[in-house]
């Protein structure tokens, strides 16, 4: 069984928040993977320039470590029953967003 998009423990969201934000803002972007889903719709809504800004400018909920070494942060989004969860690829000079999804607060793990 892959476990690789499991959480295996969590971090602490203000060492999450200082670690981005010790990054200069030109080494954090997007893969491909990040935004093909979307519809057009979509596209206009959420940007690169907008998941970026969940990083850099925002606190999240919660923030885990996932097994195959990617972090997964809890943002609040829209209102209090949704959060966007943005999976980010963490390196020593650089950050990728991978992907994100909009999920229920019931859906941020416990822990």
């Amino acid at each position: 069984m892959n476990r690789g998009h499991e959480i295996k423990e969590f971090e602490e969201p203000r060492l999450f928040i200082e670690r981005i934000r010790s990054m200069d803002e030109g080494t954090i972007g997007c893969t491909n993977h990040a935004l093909f889903r979307l519809s057009e719709k979509q596209r206009k809504m959420f940007t690169e320039e907008t998941l970026k800004r969940f990083l850099t400018e925002e606190t999240p909920i919660k923030v885990g470590i996932r097994h195959n070494g990617c972090f997964a942060a809890y943002y609040p989004y829209s209102n209090k029953r949704e959060a966007i969860r943005i999976v980010v690829d963490i390196k020593p000079a650089s950050a990728e967003i991978v992907t994100f999804y909009i999920v229920d607060t019931n859906q941020i793990p416990r822990g």
